[in-house]
């Protein structure tokens, strides 16, 4: 899970490099993950999982009317309304993320910005990194391919067998993923 509301405490502060918090350096876990020989699935959102506060969204965005977020509903924690429709109606749900230009707008901002940081780690991309040598702690270079196999946008999409996904939640899925293609990363989503 990449939160959004975790790297982006307040609108326009991103931090994948831990300048704010050393616990935000996505930067530094991503070449671990490389230097481990370690395989990746990046979950950047928007929404992430139902056990984060917002489901990954940052507060400074629930607060703009266009999401319709109940004020008791957003100082809990929850999802916005959308979000939770997405479980019994995809499609509606897939409409009014489209027609919600505010959601669009920072949702791509988001995604871009996070696609460019996890684009070098990226399967079909070749890494140098570091690695033990088998003398007393020396270090040698080896080329590795990037461990991002995959990419999973937003959270439990059209779940269960009577949720309706038709081309309103496609077209959405489609948005969000040229996001990340925009942003530099080419990975299945």
């Amino acid at each position: 899970y990449i939160p959004w509301n975790w790297h982006e405490p307040r609108e326009g502060e991103l931090d994948f490099d831990g300048h704010s918090n050393p616990r935000r350096d996505l930067r530094a876990l991503l070449r671990l993950i490389s230097e481990k020989g370690f395989k990746l699935n990046a979950r950047p959102g928007p929404v992430i999982l139902n056990e984060w506060r917002h489901g990954g969204y940052p507060e400074w965005l629930l607060e703009r009317p266009e999401y319709k977020m109940d004020v008791r509903d957003r100082l809990e924690g929850r999802y916005a309304p959308l979000t939770n429709l997405n479980a019994r109606d995809a499609e509606a749900a897939a409409k009014g993320w489209l027609e919600n230009e505010t959601h669009m707008r920072y949702t791509r901002k988001w995604l871009v910005a996070v696609a460019r940081e996890l684009s070098e780690y990226a399967s079909q991309r070749t890494l140098r990194v570091k690695v033990p040598s088998g003398k007393r702690g020396d270090l040698e270079e080896k080329e590795i391919s990037g461990p991002l196999l995959f990419v999973q946008l937003d959270d439990d999409m059209a779940i269960g067998r009577a949720n309706y996904a038709g081309p309103a939640f496609w077209r959405y899925m489609s948005e969000l993923r040229k996001m990340l293609e925009d942003g530099g990363l080419h990975v299945p989503a």
